[in-house]
């Protein structure tokens, strides 16, 4: 379970290699809300705010995950890091999933009093003001499209950056 902001790409290397040394399926659930789902997937996001900015519903998005791809007769380790750890521990409140683990690690856990500490103040209004979707839209073109005409740097798409850049601004 990612930590926030809750995208998957950041665990790819230890996931890669968990999966390589010890030659079992590897998941990972990103923060609902946070990543958009792949563009072969049938899946969009659901339009529910409630789901983002709720850690319930959060905890709800991973338990519906588990129940649906996670074969129950098959044991699982529940790895969560920082606000995936939180939820690690309420999914593990729920009779099956406690039934199918096998072994959880807790990374640099957040526990408690999580939404009183200045990180998680900055994140829930980050998300009351929907700043996360369009981060998102950014970080994934940015893999993606060449580079705009001004600079040859920039990657975003359909987005007229000559005001910004530098060989704009010295011309």
């Amino acid at each position: 379970m990612c930590g926030v902001p809750g995208i998957t790409l950041f665990y790819r290397n230890f996931l890669e290699t968990l999966h390589t040394n010890l030659g079992i399926p590897v998941w990972t659930i990103c923060v609902a809300g946070h990543e958009l789902p792949f563009p072969s997937s049938q899946e969009g996001l659901p339009d529910n705010p409630k789901l983002y900015n709720n850690v319930k519903a959060q905890v709800d998005h991973k338990m519906a995950f588990i129940k649906s791809y996670v074969p129950r007769n098959r044991k699982i380790f529940l790895i969560g890091h920082s606000f995936g750890a939180k939820m690690v521990t309420e999914l593990l409140k729920d009779e099956q999933v406690s039934e199918q683990m096998q072994k959880c690690v807790l990374l640099m856990p957040t526990l408690e009093r999580f939404k009183d500490t200045p990180r998680a103040q900055f994140w829930l209004l980050m998300l009351k003001v929907g700043f996360i979707y369009p981060l998102i839209l950014c970080i994934r073109s940015v893999n993606t499209p060449s580079p705009c005409s001004c600079c040859q740097s920039c990657r975003c798409p359909g987005v007229d950056h000559s005001p910004i850049c530098t060989s704009a601004l010295v011309a």
